[in-house]
């Protein structure tokens, strides 16, 4: 009789457990849709099998994407050192490099002035989870390219979609202390800010042979994407006179 009642009582626990199981899956699932639904707009360069480079915009809340190619027989002046390469050939020497993808989205950034820190190679990749998701589910749509890149100098047609969507509302006030050593080097990274959205409204002149970057800023968030495109420390300072203030030593200029 004891035994009959010990199995009823493990019977009647596994409605329990299977329901605990389906709620938990529905949790996290609806967690996964309402981060993938309410993603910011991001930016990444996606490798094609023939070597090109596919600049796609991800308008997530909107849920659609514009895309740009750079064909793999296009000479970009790399950073990191390396020289001038077609396209084709900097995939393949990214992956080689510690930084990967990174250093193809680097280059696009260095010759079109386009910010790009994000990438795709394959199954390689520094997009997160959430924008993965994104970026499969909006790859079966078939979407022609808005524009094939022939010349480094781009419409304002282009450049007016890679705004930060947070700068459209406020324009953020940004100090660049260039101590590169390096005569025109301020006027390339100034033109990537300004493409962001942001507003140059100092810059000053020095040297340090010692310093990489270093970025300051009153908010984290104002500053988030110039970290990323420019892989600088940062720290917050609620004491600048701007929103973000960058200083860029000689060992950027080197890797730039």
């Amino acid at each position: 009789m004891r035994r009959s009642n010990h199995k009823r009582k493990q019977n009647s626990r596994w409605p329990l457990a299977i329901g605990l199981l389906f709620f938990l899956a529905f949790v996290f699932l609806s967690f996964v849709i309402f981060k993938v639904l309410t993603l910011d707009k991001f930016v990444y360069v996606n490798k094609t099998e023939v070597g090109d480079a596919e600049i796609i915009i991800t308008d997530s809340r909107n849920d659609k994407i514009i895309k740009y190619l750079i064909p793999a027989e296009t000479e970009l002046v790399s950073t990191r050192g390396y020289g001038k390469y077609k396209l084709e050939s900097l995939w393949i020497l990214s992956q080689k490099d510690v930084i990967k993808g990174g250093l193809v989205a680097e280059t696009i950034t260095k010759n079109y002035a386009l910010p790009i820190y994000l990438w795709k190679d394959g199954n390689d990749t520094n997009l997160t989870l959430f924008q993965r998701i994104k970026a499969f589910t909006l790859k079966r749509k078939t979407v022609k390219y808005d524009s094939e890149f022939k010349s480094f100098k781009l419409a304002n047609s282009i450049i007016i979609n890679f705004v930060e969507d947070e700068f459209t509302q406020i324009t953020p006030k940004i100090e660049i202390e260039d101590l590169t050593g390096e005569q025109n080097l301020i006027e390339k990274i100034s033109k990537i800010i300004e493409i962001t959205g942001g507003k140059i409204y100092s810059n000053s002149k020095g040297y340090n042979k010692d310093l990489d970057c270093e970025i300051s800023s009153k908010k984290a968030e104002t500053s988030k994407i110039f970290i990323k495109l420019f892989n600088c420390r940062s720290k917050i300072d609620i004491s600048i006179s701007t929103d973000v203030k960058i200083i860029l030593g000689a060992k950027f200029a080197e890797r730039f």
